[in-house]
């Protein structure tokens, strides 16, 4: 059980290293978005990447793409979650 927590740790880090600067990338891609809603459940460090690079790459093209679209709804309902 104590093992577990690590390799999570690790994880994370390999995710964060392999999503890094390809974000719109795998966004609009078909696959590629089921990979940034699966990583928006990880830690808050891969959240804030992926939103900071969708932000700042072309939020217009990642707003009206079919798939980039529903990292949009994931990042969204994360938020109102936190919201209360």
């Amino acid at each position: 059980m104590h093992e577990v927590r690590p390799r999570i740790q690790r994880l994370a880090a390999c995710t964060y290293v392999t999503i890094r600067g390809n974000v719109v990338e795998l966004a609009t891609n078909c696959y590629g978005c089921h990979v940034l809603q699966k990583a928006l459940d990880c830690e808050d460090d891969i959240r804030l990447l992926i939103v900071s690079e969708l932000l700042l790459g072309d939020p217009a093209k990642t707003l009206i793409n079919k798939h980039a679209s529903q990292v949009w709804s994931k990042v969204k309902i994360i938020y109102d979650s936190s919201q209360g």
